[in-house]
């Protein structure tokens, strides 16, 4: 039996802004669950999301006071350990087929800087279309692990 979401998940702001802050403060909290249960289950590959939703907080926060060269920086850091967080993903999870997507989407990631790098903005609309498959990956990946935990036992 399916669960039903809770109503505040159906909340959708009129502001784009506020709409992009309200799922960011949902990975970040997602991805600090993951981290916190793998240390107290006493793998120490938690840290990893851990420390990438503080450098995000970090370099949001200076964003926010207009440091932009630091934020730029620390959100460097955040996205590498972005990358980090989807190896733990491929480290934990239980099927063949999250791993795979886990491992696409974990190189989608990594390949997308040097070829922004390299292509500028004549690669933006390449750059958008490699991101919105990053996130399928990803999300196509929970669903399987999700079904898996819930129903495939």
């Amino acid at each position: 039996m399916p669960i039903p979401l809770p109503y505040w998940l159906l909340y959708t702001p009129g502001n784009m802004v506020r709409a992009g802050v309200v799922v960011a403060a949902l990975m970040l909290a997602l991805y600090t669950y993951l981290g916190v249960s793998l240390v107290l289950s006493k793998m120490h590959r938690g840290f990893i999301p851990i420390t990438m939703v503080i450098a995000f907080v970090i370099g949001f926060a200076l964003l926010l006071a207009r440091l932009a060269i630091p934020a730029l920086v620390i959100l460097v850091i955040a996205y590498v350990m972005l990358i980090g967080t989807y190896a733990v993903l491929i480290s934990v999870a239980t099927t063949r087929a999250s791993k795979a997507l886990w491992g696409v989407a974990t190189i989608i990631l990594t390949l997308i800087p040097p070829i922004l790098i390299g292509g500028g903005l004549a690669v933006m609309n390449y750059i958008k279309y490699m991101a919105l498959i990053e996130q399928a990956t990803a999300i196509i990946a929970s669903a399987i692990e999700t079904w898996k935990l819930g129903v495939g036992q």
